[in-house]
């Protein structure tokens, strides 16, 4: 399961051409900020009946489940309001749903 999720945050952190660990690093920047939540949207997306919001806060970064929470909504709240952040979701969707193989750097070709 902890591999999974590894995997999960490994696509992201590609996908948006981030550092490997970039998801963990206590900065704010709003593409580290957004790859966060959104390997929190997608642990929790894949791992739905296995894990809590606690046990994913907790896999993640050690977050409470609150904040969890609170990333779940606010990527929900962009995939409504926000056309291009959908598509790249999708895409993100599509690409750990192929397990991809782990590589550096991320290019992704159709």
């Amino acid at each position: 399961m902890k591999q999974k999720v590894n995997d999960i945050i490994q696509v992201i952190e590609n996908y948006y051409s981030l550092p490997p660990g970039a998801v963990h690093f206590k900065i704010r920047k709003r593409e580290i900020v957004i790859a966060r939540q959104l390997s929190h949207y997608f642990t929790r997306e894949v791992f739905k009946r296995e894990l809590s919001l606690a046990d994913i806060g907790k896999l993640i970064g050690n977050k409470d489940h609150a904040t969890i929470l609170n990333s779940i909504r606010a990527i929900n709240d962009s995939l409504d309001t926000d056309k291009s952040f959908v598509l790249q979701v999708e895409e993100i969707r599509y690409l750990i749903n192929q397990k991809p193989v782990l590589f550096f750097p991320f290019v992704y070709m159709e």
